[in-house]
């Protein structure tokens, strides 16, 4: 029963190594999902490949009002946070485990230590990508500055190193965005080596065809979002409705969301 645990900052490729490990065979999403349960988004037009429950918990955890990312949480309070949660930890996985199995949620790299005592054989996936490039993304997606992109970017690095060095024990691979995006073949290799895996060449097939290059990637964000805008009214009854299921319930919160999402898909639409 071993589970695969993608580990990494925001728009640093953590998507992609999901989904790749998806086709590959690993299941990433919660047990009977629906086909759409991959989010795609104009922000990830490929899809984000998370499991909704897991992050659902981890909003829970931090306190996150779905606003981007941002440097204003309370960084020293999560692993406090996550122990309050333990039951639903708890719950959540024994839910969604199988035998071959795993999730990505970036924001996992801040309550991952409340979660692996409870996995059974877990696996890490580390992935790096340039502090500038996650800065220039982070600007496209959320308007965030530079200096607040490097200075979240740096606390998710320092995590992951602290990750590292306290679960020496459990079997990692580090990746870098660099050579997802731009050698998937041989990803897909380490990945599947990784996990023990021999993918047939249909799914070596679907898996590298997640991987887009950037004008064509930015083509299909700029589609969705025009797609949104003109189904405005359903789609904000869609984005209040899941705030409210992930337990977002403060108008003010609610409001903050709505127009940080309007703000961006105008921004992409353009």
């Amino acid at each position: 029963m071993a589970a695969y645990v993608v580990l990494g900052m925001h728009r640093s490729g953590t998507s992609a190594v999901a989904g790749m490990l998806d086709r590959l065979g690993v299941r990433m999403g919660p047990k009977n999902a629906r086909p759409d349960w991959i989010g795609r988004h104009w922000s990830n037009p490929m899809g984000h490949f998370e499991n909704p429950d897991i992050v659902w918990l981890n909003g829970l955890i931090l306190n996150y009002d779905g606003t981007g990312v941002h440097e204003d949480l309370a960084w020293d309070q999560i692993p406090d946070r996550a122990r309050s949660y333990a039951a639903q930890i708890e719950r959540v996985l024994r839910s969604t485990e199988g035998d071959l199995w795993g999730w990505k949620d970036p924001w996992s790299v801040f309550t991952i230590e409340e979660f692996l005592p409870r996995v059974h054989d877990p696996h890490l996936i580390f992935v790096f990508r340039d502090p500038d490039d996650v800065a220039a993304s982070l600007f496209r997606r959320d308007g965030t500055g530079a200096a607040e992109s490097h200075r979240v970017t740096n606390r998710f690095a320092q995590e992951l190193a602290a990750i590292g060095t306290r679960h020496p024990e459990i079997p990692r691979l580090d990746l870098r965005f660099e050579d997802v995006t731009g050698h998937p073949s041989e990803t897909l290799q380490r990945l599947a080596g990784f996990a023990h895996l021999t993918p047939s060449p249909e799914q070596l097939q679907a898996a590298l065809a997640l991987v887009v290059d950037e004008s064509t990637l930015r083509a299909l964000g700029r589609s969705l979002a025009r797609r949104e805008l003109a189904t405005y009214p359903k789609w904000l009854g869609w984005l209040v409705a899941r705030d409210l299921r992930l337990g977002r319930r403060d108008p003010a919160a609610l409001w903050r969301n709505a127009s940080h999402e309007l703000v961006g898909t105008l921004r992409a639409a353009v």
